[in-house]
C-alpha cells in the first residue's frame, strides 16, 4: 500500500514527477514518469 503525496508536471509537459510514501510512512520515493512511453524511473 502506497500514498501519492505530491505530483507535478515539468513545464514542457515531458515528464510527471511524483512522491510515493509507503503505508507506514517511513519510506519516501521520488519518481518521474514519461507520459509517452509509460516508463517510470526513481
Amino acid at each position: 500500500d502506497n500514498y501519492i503525496v505530491k505530483m507535478a508536471w515539468r513545464s514542457d509537459g515531458s515528464e510527471l514527477t511524483f512522491q510515493r510514501l509507503n503505508r507506514f510512512q517511513n519510506r519516501l520515493e521520488v519518481l518521474a514518469a514519461d507520459p509517452m512511453t509509460g516508463d517510470v524511473r526513481t
